[in-house]
């Protein structure tokens, strides 16, 4: 269960970060509209900086004559300065979405059954995406809520637990690579992991 006991006093399902500019804690249930939100800030304000562009251009033949100019030249250094701090903001949330990882996950490696493991909610970036934007493909650039998922109970690449060692070697998981994470096949929402056949498997999600 990715919960986080925050300062609202509440729990937040896979919390990944409180933020002012929505003033809302971005979570499980509005993390896709988070991540649109941050795509259409950077349309918009390429688009700002784009249609003023010609008009700032403009200033160094006419120069500076009143506060239209300055308006101008402000509103083109403010919408280039927004676009470059969102497409910084939007590409680690894509590269956070792709690994299945939260804000809070990527400085505090989740703890499971058999151990800290930062890679753990890793399906594969595919099944990552999905998670988070659903799979139904018309929906993905829309906000309508898509996400897969009860916010409560989420699949993991480890299949087998053996939290006291009882079969010594037997149930013990090999870091994989992201590559390697990245060509596992997944049917259903249910990752296909490599284990051992003699050890026992377990449901793969998280309680």
């Amino acid at each position: 269960m990715r919960l986080m006991f925050f300062i609202l006093s509440r729990c937040i399902l896979k919390m990944d970060h409180h933020c002012p500019w929505v003033n809302n804690c971005v979570n499980f249930s509005n993390y896709k509209f988070f991540v649109l939100f941050l795509g259409w800030g950077i349309w918009y304000c390429l688009y700002i900086s784009f249609t003023s562009l010609p008009h700032f251009l403009r200033l160094f033949k006419i120069g500076f004559r009143g506060a239209a100019e300055f308006q101008i030249m402000f509103l083109f250094f403010l919408g280039f300065l927004f676009s470059f701090s969102l497409i910084c903001l939007f590409g680690y949330h894509l590269f956070l979405t792709t690994r299945n990882r939260s804000t809070l996950e990527s400085f505090r490696v989740p703890v499971f059954f058999n151990g800290p493991d930062k890679r753990g909610f890793h399906l594969g970036w595919k099944a990552n995406f999905q998670e988070v934007f659903g799979d139904q493909r018309e929906l993905w650039f829309f906000p309508i809520y898509s996400s897969l998922g009860d916010g409560v109970n989420f699949p993991t690449r480890c299949l087998d637990f053996d939290s006291e060692r009882l079969l010594g070697s037997h149930c013990n998981v090999r870091p994989y690579s992201d590559e390697e994470d990245d060509n596992n096949s997944v049917s259903n929402g249910m990752i296909q992991n490599h284990h051992d056949d003699n050890a026992p498997s377990r449901p793969n999600y998280v309680r």
